[in-house]
């Protein structure tokens, strides 16, 4: 059971950038603060995910979740409900076929 008044840790796009650093301590900082969180029981969100490099690292870190412009650009939320809707559309679709 979670003890702390939060829920999720949010790890800074700052560090998200230094993931594919050659020779950086990016990787390192990033699967302290996973290991951390999990310890803790608390899920981490990757803030500013910009590349698929990025994503494959943190997926390999076992991070719990990711945002930025690699998964989708920031859009209205009547916006978001639209093409949430026609992506859940098309999906089911393919899997009919």
């Amino acid at each position: 059971m979670n003890k702390f008044l939060f829920n999720r840790i949010k790890i800074d796009k700052s560090l998200i950038d230094q993931l594919t650093v050659l020779n950086g301590t990016g990787i390192q900082v990033v699967h302290a603060i996973i290991t951390m969180a999990k310890a803790m029981g608390i899920e981490t969100i990757a803030e500013g995910v910009e590349t698929k490099e990025q994503i494959d690292i943190l997926k390999g870190l076992e991070c719990s979740q990711a945002q930025g412009y690699y998964l989708g650009r920031p859009v209205p939320a009547a916006d978001f409900e639209e093409l949430f809707i026609k992506a859940r559309k098309k999906g089911v679709s393919r899997k009919r076929k």
